[in-house]
């Protein structure tokens, strides 16, 4: 998860697999850099589920309205 908030404490699940489906591709706008990036978006209760944590749990910043599990291919 990307936050512009930086947490030391946080330490990355690495034993733990993540399930989701496939949804469709899309396009996202990267505002920062002025251009669009590929993602191929997924729905996964689990993704949504930590996503949510970190947040709480780090007060993780999160810069969009919704959060959208997807996985980016390509800038």
């Amino acid at each position: 998860m990307y936050s512009r908030k930086s947490h030391p404490d946080f330490e990355a699940f690495t034993d733990r697999e993540y399930f989701g489906t496939p949804i469709n591709f899309g396009v996202f706008l990267d505002r920062e850099h002025d251009t669009k990036c590929l993602v191929l978006k997924y729905s996964s209760l689990e993704i949504e589920k930590r996503h949510y944590n970190i947040r709480n749990d780090y007060e993780a910043t999160y810069d969009f309205e919704t959060f959208e599990p997807h996985i980016t291919l390509s800038y």
